[in-house]
């Protein structure tokens, strides 16, 4: 497909663009302003994920894409209304899956890569089956059993479908339907969702403008920064006073253990061709301070000119007071997330 995996120089209208008729199959087009939750085949597993279109998109012109991940047991449909009204405003379209699709007692997470688990005997001993609780997908190719203790479910809480392939599957889908601005991917979740924007952004190196994870890091030995990345922005946001996925790493008070934040960042400015000595610059946006005091910053400042895209390319935090899960309040957080984007945007 044009401009997938190509590289974000040319910004080629997506195959959709160019449809007159519906894809095979296809009874109806999607309706405007409306959220709707489709299913798609792949590898063998019907998988859920839900689509939102902007009015704007009636013209036919290509629009940017914003690709949301859920956190840990959420739902392809559950986080997309906050979005709604800045992709309404803003013109660009959502699109969100469904982490193991099947939703059995795990509850839907996503396959962040983690083979062989990172959690402790204290999490195990703490959380029980919930933390080793293994999925249908994990069982069916051998990876764990039943009944037995952290060792029997290899500690892990990943499902073991190949979500890579399935979030590909799922833009290339999309992207033939749909007119949309393949220079202008974007990339975002919370969570488990946020870890995997990471695992994906690493696997799909070339596919996104800017990707912004938010309250999700790299499990140890996860961090993943290829060449590829050198032409992608990224903004992380993160709560201050997280436990679950800590800001500063290290076992978390699950019992996993986490890359801290900075050296993930460090690793993205390298990449870029970047200084990670260089000064870390305090960024006012529009949306600092407030309530939860949000303060950003950027890395590696005046040494990430990308030469992949010839645009200034961005290395991003921003931390507010909060504990997993908090967010933003006025819809501040959604916003800050089209102040981001916006910049990459030809």
């Amino acid at each position: 497909m044009p401009g997938l995996f190509l590289g974000l120089a040319c910004a080629t209208p997506s195959p959709g663009c160019s449809k007159s008729v519906l894809p095979p199959g296809q009874k109806k087009a999607l309706p405007y302003n409306e959220i709707v939750a489709r299913n798609i085949e792949v590898g063998g597993a019907s998988r859920r994920y839900a689509v939102y279109l902007p009015p704007v998109a009636r013209q036919g012109k290509p629009l940017p894409l914003f690709l949301y991940l859920h956190g840990q047991s959420g739902t392809a449909k559950g986080d997309l209304p906050a979005y709604t009204d800045v992709a309404k405003e803003n013109g660009f379209i959502i699109l969100s899956g469904l982490g193991d699709g099947r939703l059995d007692y795990c509850g839907s997470g996503w396959n962040v890569g983690d083979t062989t688990g990172t959690c402790t005997r204290e999490a195990w001993s703490r959380f029980g089956a919930n933390a080793t609780c293994c999925y249908d997908s994990c069982k069916e190719i051998g990876m764990c059993s039943e009944g037995g203790g952290g060792e029997a479910h290899n500690c892990r809480w990943s499902t073991c479908l190949d979500d890579v392939q399935f979030l590909k599957t799922l833009v290339q889908t999309i992207e033939a339907e749909l007119c949309i601005d393949t220079s202008a991917r974007f990339l975002s979740g919370t969570s488990n969702g946020g870890m995997m924007v990471h695992h994906l952004a690493a696997n799909m190196p070339t596919a996104f403008a800017a990707v912004l994870p938010i309250y999700g890091s790299p499990l140890q030995g996860l961090l993943n920064v290829p060449a590829g990345l050198a032409g992608t922005s990224i903004l992380q946001i993160h709560d201050r006073w997280d436990t679950i996925i800590p800001v500063l790493g290290g076992k978390s008070a699950q019992g996993w253990y986490y890359t801290p934040l900075d050296t993930v960042l460090n690793a993205w400015v390298t990449v870029g061709g970047g200084d990670p000595t260089a000064a870390v610059v305090n960024v006012t946006t529009p949306y600092s301070g407030g309530v939860r005091r949000l303060e950003c910053f950027e890395l590696g400042v005046g040494t990430n000119a990308s030469l992949v895209t010839g645009r200034q390319r961005r290395v991003m935090k921003c931390l507010f007071d909060g504990y997993h899960g908090d967010w933003l309040p006025a819809e501040h957080g959604e916003e800050l997330t089209w102040w981001f984007m916006k910049q990459f945007i030809q």
